[in-house]
């Protein structure tokens, strides 16, 4: 276990150093709804307060509700990624560089949640601030050509859950038919 702890805590850890220390940077430089264009028309980095979870999920539900479902589920997530670690070998090198970045992360949002009531979200990628009206059977729909703010612990997670599923496929040894 000390193996596969000495490869998970570092890339935990900076990931959960390099999410505070951005989303501290993004406190105390824009107020939130501002914004400082990047690349314009692409990629700005601006100051959102996420109450709910990924892509807003839960945003507008009651606190009385929303707050305990949080903690309750990332201390779940948590556990459960012990759990993986613990049961991973120490020569799955991919697979526990993937579930350091999940903890990583996982930390990193809970942490911020404890602290703010909330996560700071401020990456955004978008195209032009354009909408997509496609019509389909007969009706119209609004699709702004923009994705949902984001911060470094989202992208870890989300990395880490790509590697995952890549090591996991890979991992997987085809039956061998009876001869």
């Amino acid at each position: 276990m000390r193996e596969k702890l000495t490869l998970i805590v570092p890339i935990a850890l900076a990931v959960v150093v390099i999410d505070h220390l951005s989303k501290w940077w993004v406190d105390t430089t824009l107020a939130i709804g501002d914004a400082i264009a990047v690349c314009p028309q692409f990629f700005d980095i601006v100051h959102v307060r996420n109450f709910g979870a990924a892509f807003g999920f839960l945003a507008d539900a009651s606190d009385g509700f929303r707050v305990p479902f949080f903690y309750v589920t990332t201390i779940a997530a948590l556990l459960f990624l012990i759990y993986y670690v613990a049961n991973t070998p120490s020569t799955a090198k991919g697979t526990l560089t993937s579930l350091g970045l999940i903890f990583g992360g996982a930390v990193g949002n809970i942490a911020d949640r404890i602290a703010r009531g909330s996560v700071v979200d401020f990456l955004h990628l978008h195209w032009r601030d354009a909408i997509w009206t496609p019509t389909l059977f007969g009706s119209t729909y609004v699709i702004p050509l923009s994705w949902p703010s984001f911060n470094v612990a989202d992208m870890a997670i989300s990395v880490g859950v790509v590697l995952l599923l890549i090591f996991s496929i890979c991992t997987c040894k085809p039956s061998t038919a009876a001869k």
